[in-house]
C-alpha cells in the first residue's frame, strides 16, 4: 500500500493518494481484530462484516458512492535522524509533550525495523499507536523518522 501511495503521488493523484492512506490506516486499526478473529476462529459471517466486504461490492457495482474525504489534522511533534546501530544524530521536539528520552526512543526504532526487516519483506515504514504516527525513510546509512499528532474529521455530505 505504500508503493501505491507513493505513485499515487508521484503522478499527482492526491485524493487517490489521501484514500490509500486512509485504507491503511484501516488495515493498521484492525490488524490486532484480525489476529483475534482468525485466533478464535470467528464465523465466516464476522470475517465478512469485518472486511467490509458488501460496502466494496456496491462501490464496484456503482450503487454506492465513495464516501467523502476526511480532513486529516497532522501536528509533528518529533524528528529524529538515526544512524545505523540505532545511533541518535539529530532529534528535534516539536512541542513540549513529546521531550522525552530520544536517546531510549531512536533505540527502539531501529530495533524494531531491524526485527521487521528480519521477518517481513520490507522494514518499518509507519506505525500507529492511537493518534500517534511515526513515519520513516531510509536514507542511504540514515534513517529519518517523524512522529505526527493526527486527527480525522469526516466530512459532512450535503
Amino acid at each position: 500500500m505504500t508503493e501505491a501511495q507513493r505513485i499515487a503521488e508521484l503522478h499527482g493523484l492526491t485524493l487517490l493518494s489521501q484514500k490509500i492512506s486512509h485504507e491503511h490506516d484501516n488495515l493498521l486499526e484492525q490488524s490486532g481484530t484480525w489476529g483475534d478473529i482468525i485466533g478464535k476462529n470467528k464465523s465466516m459471517t464476522e470475517r465478512i462484516k469485518l472486511a467490509s466486504i458488501n460496502g466494496v461490492i456496491d462501490r464496484l457495482k456503482g450503487k454506492r458512492a465513495l464516501d467523502p474525504p476526511e480532513m486529516v489534522d497532522e501536528q509533528p511533534t518529533l524528528l529524529l535522524i538515526i544512524a545505523e546501530g540505532g545511533v541518535l544524530i539529530f532529534s528535534h521536539p516539536f512541542t513540549e509533550e513529546s521531550q522525552r528520552d530520544d536517546t531510549l526512543f531512536s533505540s527502539f526504532l531501529s530495533a524494531f525495523t531491524s526485527f521487521s526487516s528480519e521477518f517481513f519483506v520490507k522494514g518499518l515504514d509507519r506505525a500507529k499507536f492511537g493518534e500517534d504516527f511515526i513515519l520513516m525513510q531510509s536514507v542511504g546509512p540514515f534513517s529519518i523518522a517523524i512522529c505526527l499528532k493526527v486527527r480525522h474529521t469526516q466530512l459532512r455530505r450535503d
